[in-house]
C-alpha cells in the first residue's frame, strides 16, 4: 500500500510543479508561404503515368504461357 501511495505521488509531482505551466512557444517566423498548387499537379501527372503504365497493353506472345 505504501509503495502504490509513493507511486502516485511520483507520477503526480510533475503536473503540480512550475515546469509544466511554460510558457506557450513563440509564433512562427512570417516566412513566405508558397501554394500547394505546382506539387499537385506534379502529382497529378506523376500519377498519370503510373496508371498509363499500368493499363498499357503489353505485346505477349503464344510463349509466354
Amino acid at each position: 500500500m505504501l509503495l502504490a501511495a509513493g507511486l502516485i505521488a511520483a507520477l503526480a509531482a510533475p503536473l503540480s510543479t512550475p515546469a509544466a505551466a511554460q510558457d506557450a512557444p513563440p509564433p512562427p517566423s512570417g516566412g513566405r508561404s508558397y501554394s500547394p498548387l505546382p506539387g499537385y499537379g506534379i502529382l497529378l501527372v506523376l500519377g498519370g503515368v503510373v496508371v498509363a503504365v499500368s493499363l498499357w497493353s503489353s505485346k505477349r506472345s503464344h510463349q509466354d504461357l
